[in-house]
C-alpha cells in the first residue's frame, strides 16, 4: 500500500503521523496486524478437521523436529486419507503457509510413528 492510499483512511491523525520523530513508533502502527502464530494456526486447522469429519483428530508440538504432527482416527471406511487431509491443508490459505512445519500421519499414525 502506498502513502496516497493511506491518506484515505478515516480517523488517522495525520498531524501526529507527520510529527513522529525517527525511532519513535508511528501512530499507523495501530493499523497493522500481527501474523498468526504457527501453533494457533495448526490448532485451528485441527479443530476444523474435527468439525468437518466428526472424528478424533489431535496434534502436538515435536520440539526436536520443529514439527506439528497431525494425526486422526480414520472412520470405518478409512477416510479421511492422508491425501484428503493434504488437499484440505493445501486449500487452506492460512494453514498452507506452514506446511513445511506440519507432518500428516495416519494410516494408523504411520504405524504409530
Amino acid at each position: 500500500m502506498d502513502l496516497d492510499t493511506l491518506k484515505g483512511i478515516p480517523g488517522v491523525g495525520w498531524e501526529a503521523v507527520r510529527a513522529t520523530k525517527p525511532g519513535w513508533p508511528s501512530p499507523l502502527r495501530a493499523l497493522a496486524q500481527l501474523a498468526p502464530k504457527r501453533a494457533a494456526v495448526v490448532r485451528a486447522f485441527v479443530d476444523k478437521l474435527r468439525d468437518t469429519f466428526d472424528l478424533a483428530v489431535w496434534t502436538r508440538f515435536a520440539n526436536l523436529d520443529n514439527l506439528w504432527p497431525i494425526d486422526w482416527e480414520p472412520g470405518p471406511d478409512d477416510t479421511p486419507s492422508r491425501d484428503d487431509i493434504a488437499a484440505l491443508l493445501a486449500n487452506n490459505p492460512v494453514a498452507s503457509r506452514f506446511t513445511d512445519g506440519i507432518q500428516l500421519l495416519s494410516a494408523q499414525g504411520e504405524a504409530i510413528h
